[in-house]
């Protein structure tokens, strides 16, 4: 018997999250729903217990559902996801930018992309010049003939 179950929460969260992510993979969004969905009741949980170790997990799952509900074609839900991401993720950032940073990027990335799918291009291009403005470490170059972001790779 375990002496303190909830401290392997986390990893079960972080696995079940793995297992949601194969199955956006596959396009199996119901199942992968159930999962994302299950991990976050539990990280809403951890995090309102100690909010500073558990809110990073708790803006990836939210980050991971609004990828989840792109891929399924569920815009609104993927929006609403991700703007709680990115909500968690500004607040982490203005504790330790350097650490929180890249995926606040990262979840507005997505979200431009949500916008784009969904035709909502200026909504897209408004994120577009917020990731600019905020990437200044992790260079990216906005892709204007599809609306996308890539990576730019600098070899030294």
């Amino acid at each position: 018997m375990l002496e303190n179950p909830e401290a392997y929460e986390s990893c079960h969260v972080l696995d079940t999250l793995n297992l949601g992510e194969l199955y956006i993979k596959l396009a199996a969004y119901t199942r992968a729903e159930e999962l994302l969905l299950s991990a976050l009741t539990v990280c809403k949980r951890l995090a309102a217990k100690k909010s500073d170790t558990d809110e990073p997990l708790l803006a990836y799952t939210y980050n991971m559902l609004g990828i989840m509900y792109k891929a399924a074609g569920n815009f609104s839900k993927a929006e609403c996801n991700l703007n709680a991401a990115i909500d968690i993720r500004k607040r982490l950032a203005e504790k330790n930018t350097d650490a929180y940073k890249p995926s606040l990027v990262e979840s507005y990335q997505f979200l431009a992309e949500v916008y784009n799918a969904a035709g909502r291009l200026d909504d897209a291009a408004g994120i577009k010049n917020i990731v600019t403005y905020l990437d200044s470490t992790h260079e990216i170059k906005w892709n204007e003939a599809n609306l996308t972001w890539i990576p730019v790779m600098r070899w030294s």
